[in-house]
């Protein structure tokens, strides 16, 4: 029998959200993809490993980022 996984990556914003820009947070957003993703995986029960929520509970249980070079890539140099 063949099974399937459907995994879900990280990005820095999902994980570290305070570090956006505020022109960005302060943009009304509707449902992300991922959260369609992981909305309708569930409901069909499929095999999902989500890294996103993993990344986002160890974000309070270590000292260091999670990311490497959070200030000097895209986005982040605004909030540096």
């Amino acid at each position: 029998m063949l099974s399937y996984f459907f995994i879900f990556a990280p990005a820095k914003g999902s994980v570290y959200p305070e570090m956006l820009p505020d022109y960005i947070l302060k943009t009304k957003h509707k449902k992300t993809n991922y959260e369609t993703y992981i909305s309708e995986g569930n409901r069909l029960k499929l095999n999902m490993i989500d890294f996103v929520q993993y990344f986002k509970i160890l974000k309070s249980q270590t000292p260091y980022p999670l990311f490497p070079s959070m200030v000097h890539t895209g986005v982040f140099m605004e909030s540096a």
